[in-house]
């Protein structure tokens, strides 16, 4: 709401997900959300966002961005859903490097706040992935730079350990039917997630 006001938004709506979600729950007969399940309520929300998109005749934007598409860190058919990705081309670094460049405009807590997919109570990002500063050290040198996992194990290891950057490379290599699925990315970089570019030459890339 503080954002809204700083951007002078005066026309909102807060849609809650609770009866969706429990009705979902009640029709596919689960009664406690696992791990996978708990991807239903960004896929509530989802729908709701292209229902509006149609009925106003507006563009959805996808929220992902290239950390979080590189390690499959996005919902399928939930926050992965739109027409186009705005920041799919920006490292998380990155995008937190845009927001301070607007701190006049967004607020303090939002700058502030914890990474999270906002699935369950407290849930954080680093609670399966290294401090996005580290990750994205490491993305890049293997996507940027095409770095083979070996040169790039020599480089980090000292900084993640050589388990934690394979289990990385596993990400990257296991998600990639996720981003063949991502929408229209805006191209920044030589080396994009974009169907005539990176992905779709993973297999040619020495990870």
């Amino acid at each position: 709401r503080e954002l809204l006001a700083n951007l002078k938004i005066k026309n909102f709506e807060i849609i809650s997900i609770d009866a969706l979600k429990e009705l979902f729950l009640r029709q596919t007969g689960t009664k406690k959300l696992t791990l996978l399940e708990e991807n239903l309520q960004a896929r509530i929300r989802a729908n709701i966002l292209m229902t509006l998109s149609a009925k106003y005749k507006a563009l959805l934007l996808s929220t992902g961005n290239k950390s979080e598409l590189a390690v499959g860190y996005t919902t399928l058919y939930g926050d992965l859903a739109g027409s186009l990705s705005p920041i799919g081309d920006l490292w998380k670094t990155e995008v937190f490097e845009l927001a301070e460049a607007f701190s006049g405009l967004i607020p303090k807590s939002i700058l502030q706040k914890v990474p999270s997919a906002e699935l369950r109570p407290n849930q954080s990002d680093q609670d399966t992935l290294p401090p996005y500063q580290e990750l994205d050290l490491i993305l890049k040198e293997l996507i940027e730079q095409k770095k083979s996992s070996k040169e790039v194990i020599s480089k980090y290891q000292d900084l993640l350990g050589q388990t934690k950057i394979q289990e990385i490379v596993e990400l990257i290599k296991n998600s990639e039917y996720k981003r063949a699925q991502a929408p229209i990315i805006l191209k920044l970089k030589q080396n994009s997630f974009s169907k005539n570019n990176w992905f779709y030459q993973v297999s040619s890339v020495n990870l």
